[in-house]
């Protein structure tokens, strides 16, 4: 058992972020490479130890669609700037999904949990970044064929 909040750069993490079979997602901003960690991204580890979040992407300064009021006479723009870990987590959900279509439907959430992690861009910050930065273009290459294949 790990006090909560135990300090600003670890143990901010809460449910269901801490929970056993979710890839929890950090938020980092645009700059870099490195990127720098937002302040208000969740940090692990979570209090039974393991290494929380798995991976972060950028969620600063993210273009999203903006509802509108299409019944007012001006209803606005298309889109807005929005920021933290709710726009982060959709772009590894988005890449989830293009690792289903790459890898096969047959891919667990640990197979994909992996190759997220095994493809990020590392960082010395465990606790803020997980295995490091989210680096899809690496998660979708070809598993190398095994020698025992001929």
């Amino acid at each position: 058992w790990r006090q909560l909040y135990s300090t600003a750069d670890m143990n901010s993490l809460g449910i269901p972020g801490t929970a056993k079979r979710v890839i929890t997602v950090g938020n980092h901003d645009k700059t870099g490479p490195p990127p720098t960690i937002f302040p208000t991204s969740g940090r692990g580890p979570t209090r039974d130890g393991r290494i929380k979040p798995e991976i972060a992407t950028v969620g600063t300064q993210v273009t999203s669609a903006r509802s509108r009021n299409m019944n007012d006479p001006n209803p606005g723009a298309f889109y807005t700037q929005k920021g933290g870990t709710s726009m982060a987590a959709p772009l590894v959900a988005g890449a989830c999904a293009l690792l289903f279509q790459f890898r096969g439907a047959t891919a667990t959430w640990s197979d994909l949990a992996n190759i997220l992690k095994t493809s990020a861009a590392p960082m010395n910050n465990v606790n803020a970044f997980g295995a490091g930065y989210m680096q899809i273009g690496a998660a979708c290459k070809p598993p190398r064929s095994s020698s025992d294949r001929l």
